[in-house]
């Protein structure tokens, strides 16, 4: 009999290994990261003082930033998994 251990993530996809689950959720991280940084950039340097308009945009997109620190629990808990696979093999 062989142990066959997989890795769900909090989206609900099942990788097969921690490296699989690890790159999908750097991925989820960056696809929702890197669109808010432009956008807030965008708004603090192209449009004038932006310190308002940035203020709106974040509060507009809480749910998205609530996506991050999700994703960055679950990175953490990957990290900690990788970490313990490490010790006992």
């Amino acid at each position: 009999m062989k142990n066959i251990q997989m890795i769900a993530t909090y989206d609900g996809v099942i990788h097969p290994n921690v490296k699989e689950a690890r790159k999908h959720l750097e991925k989820q991280y960056g696809d929702i990261l890197l669109p808010l940084t432009h956008r807030i950039c965008d708004l603090m340097y192209r449009s004038g003082p932006g310190v308002l308009k940035v203020s709106e945009y974040i509060d507009a997109h809480l749910e998205e930033f609530e996506k991050l620190r999700i994703i960055k629990e679950d990175m953490k808990l990957v990290e900690d998994l990788d970490d313990l696979q490490e010790i006992t093999s």
